[in-house]
């Protein structure tokens, strides 16, 4: 089941943001992690979380559940992120 809900998780995604790298892994049974996307240059943070979490609840309905903490960086706030 975990498999097949972090594949759903990657589709809902990389339909809002299609040129997203995505780290996931499983903590406490839940799917988190990092996106970073250059679509995220664009969108405050608020924008972002709104638009890939409504994404995700309509794909994933209930197994959303099986979803935890995501960050959403651009790749210059990624690459600050990696620098520290």
């Amino acid at each position: 089941m975990l498999i097949a809900v972090k594949e759903a998780l990657e589709l809902a995604i990389h339909a809002v943001v299609p040129t997203a790298r995505i780290d996931l892994r499983v903590v406490n049974g839940h799917w988190s992690g990092m996106v970073v996307a250059c679509e995220f240059d664009a969108m405050t943070h608020g924008e972002r979380h709104r638009q890939i979490w409504d994404r995700i609840t309509h794909d994933l309905g209930s197994n959303a559940i099986e979803v935890g903490a995501l960050q959403f960086f651009s790749p210059v706030e990624a690459e600050a992120l990696e620098a520290d």
